[in-house]
């Protein structure tokens, strides 16, 4: 396997500065309206290596629950990142590792898995009758009780601005 790393420091800094400097001229290059392309009907944000973000991909990843909160430019950023990441991995070959073909290959598995199971639950829905649950914690009632010690732990919080006006003598 033969990977390539910056080993001295300083090439560490350059290749972070160039990292950054691609990430801005990505952004600035492919999200201002009056740059957006079209092609095949979609509105194109960002563009890295062959990669594209376009305005559908962008809404559905603002609605999905991993980005509940984010702003719009903050999303755009980080896929940018992720996709230059991919890039440097790709040429480092690290895509072509044994470690991360076996990696790849067990979360593919537990992700076709997980999506089954969604799928699977979505479609067949469990009705919720009070009398069974209730039921079935009467007899099962040991299952519900805790046999190990239990912690209680206190939450306390400090307001900054009082805490500034402390004097340590």
């Amino acid at each position: 396997m033969n990977r390539k790393f910056i080993t001295t420091g300083y090439s560490k800094v350059m290749k972070i500065k160039l990292l950054a400097l691609l990430i801005l001229i990505s952004f600035f290059t492919g999200c201002e309206k009056e740059k957006k392309e079209i092609i095949e009907e979609e509105v194109i944000i960002a563009r890295v290596g062959n990669s594209i973000l376009t305005e559908t991909k962008l809404g559905q990843m603002l609605r999905s629950t991993e980005n509940a909160g984010k702003y719009k430019e903050e999303i755009i950023s980080h896929w940018v990142e992720t996709e230059l990441l991919y890039l440097q991995a790709v040429e480092n070959e690290i895509v072509e590792d044994t470690l991360y073909k076996r990696i790849s290959r067990a979360s593919n598995k537990k992700l076709a898995g997980s999506l089954y199971l969604n799928d699977y639950l979505k479609s067949n829905k469990v009705e919720k009758n009070i009398s069974e649950l209730e039921e079935y914690y009467n007899n099962n009632k040991t299952e519900f009780a805790i046999d190990d010690q239990a912690y209680h732990y206190n939450l306390v919080e400090f307001d900054l601005e009082s805490f500034s006006k402390v004097q340590i003598i």
